[in-house]
């Protein structure tokens, strides 16, 4: 248990031995007391200022108001120590207006009674005990402030917490609601795209099950050739659903490497060329012998989805042109076709599967629209970005970037 302090006292102009008396009675207290004199006025305020005791004793002998003055000054310093006047047994008539005028009490001695004494060790320890009591409240009262500030501040960060929950909530369900929307628009596009091809496939094996002893040599030819061009698009579709389903599930990896572009260039147009001799079309090959930064098999797959698309919706005898060009911190790889090009909202909705729809090419040809979004993740992954540039009649220019190589060391 923490032990209590003494109570102070402070007595001014203590002419009749108040000081040395009290300390002869002290032990009518079960406390210690701790007393100081002063002389003057001036000498007890700086004391005041200094250490402020529990109760001020001053000595009245003649009730020329010298109590008064001290009261009132201890006022204008803004102390609140309360004064006692001591004053003479035969005054007692100053009592009332010593008490009327500010003293906090009045009290006649005449230098012997003990029990007026023990009435001012009481009222000092009272006032001590008071101030004690003060201290502990006020101790209590800014214990129950911060907690309830802490408490204030953990419910501002709970709020912000759960505010914060309730947004990604809200974005997680958009996001939710955005990607439900695009599996149904994928489901359709399958449904749609994939049906083609197989009902051609079917119908056309059927005709040569059922008559086959009675076409001719040209009419089988016709329709195998049908058959197969019909097999060749189901399988193009189908290999652009299997990769990019594989990017959705992340199980593409990623292992980029300086790339030479000319010769991702030549060895596409290689694998692509008998599919242009198809409608004629010249595959024009302009890169320079520049390198790039990025995975070789995403960056050859959207190159040749690229050159496959602009000779899907390119006229026979029509060209598609390959080059590239180094620019500040990038390279630019370009694909350029003679086609019949579309207008802006079209080629706005090339790369959202949202507003994407596959659109037949010149020579018929199918396409789930996958290919175009399938090569924006893949740049994408590759740190660049990828655009279209295209007039209705006039053709098209798929352009994107590929980082530089990093600086060897």
């Amino acid at each position: 248990m923490q032990k209590e302090r003494p109570v102070r006292l402070l007595i001014i102009n203590d002419r009749i031995g108040i000081a040395d008396k009290l300390k002869n009675q002290n032990a009518f207290l079960r406390r210690s007391i701790a007393i100081e004199t002063t002389q003057g006025l001036d000498d007890s305020l700086e004391r005041l200022v200094i250490s402020p005791p529990d109760l001020c004793l001053i000595h009245e002998p003649t009730g020329e108001d010298i109590a008064v003055d001290f009261v009132e000054a201890l006022k204008e310093a803004g102390l609140r120590t309360r004064v006692v006047a001591i004053v003479p047994a035969e005054g007692r008539d100053w009592t009332f207006p010593l008490r009327k005028k500010g003293l906090y009490d009045v009290i006649c001695w005449d230098g012997t009674q003990a029990p007026e004494l023990k009435r001012i060790i009481d009222l000092s320890a009272e006032l001590a005990a008071y101030e004690e009591h003060l201290r502990r409240t006020k101790e209590d009262l800014l214990r129950q402030l911060q907690d309830s500030r802490d408490v204030q501040e953990r419910t501002e960060a709970l709020s912000a917490e759960y505010a914060q929950m309730a947004e990604n909530l809200a974005l997680a369900k958009e996001e939710l609601e955005t990607l439900n929307q695009e599996k149904n628009k994928l489901f359709s596009i399958i449904a749609h795209d994939l049906r083609s091809p197989f009902n051609a496939v079917l119908g056309y094996t059927q005709i040569l099950l059922q008559y086959s002893d009675t076409l001719s040599p040209e009419e089988r030819r016709s329709t195998a050739e049908t058959v197969h061009n019909s097999a060749k698009s189901a399988f193009g579709l189908l290999e652009n659903l299997l990769e990019w389903s594989r990017l959705q599930m992340n199980c593409v990896h990623f292992t980029p490497e300086p790339l030479r572009i000319r010769e991702l260039v030549t060895r596409t147009i290689d694998v692509l060329a008998p599919v242009a001799a198809e409608k004629s079309i010249d595959l024009i090959d302009r890169t320079e012998d520049l390198f790039a930064y990025g995975d070789p098999r995403m960056v050859e797959t959207v190159i040749r989805n690229l050159i496959n698309n602009a000779v899907k919706f390119t006229e026979q005898s029509g060209s598609v042109t390959l080059e590239c060009a180094a620019l500040e911190n990038t390279v630019q790889i370009t694909v350029t076709d003679t086609g019949i090009g579309m207008d802006a909202e079209k080629a706005a909705g090339l790369f959202d599967l949202s507003t994407n729809v596959s659109t037949v090419g010149t020579g018929g040809e199918k396409g789930t629209g996958l290919g175009l979004l399938m090569c924006k993740e893949l740049v994408e992954r590759n740190g660049g970005s990828i655009w279209v540039n295209s007039t209705p009649g006039k053709g098209s220019v798929f352009s994107f970037t590929l980082p530089l190589p990093p600086p060897q060391t």
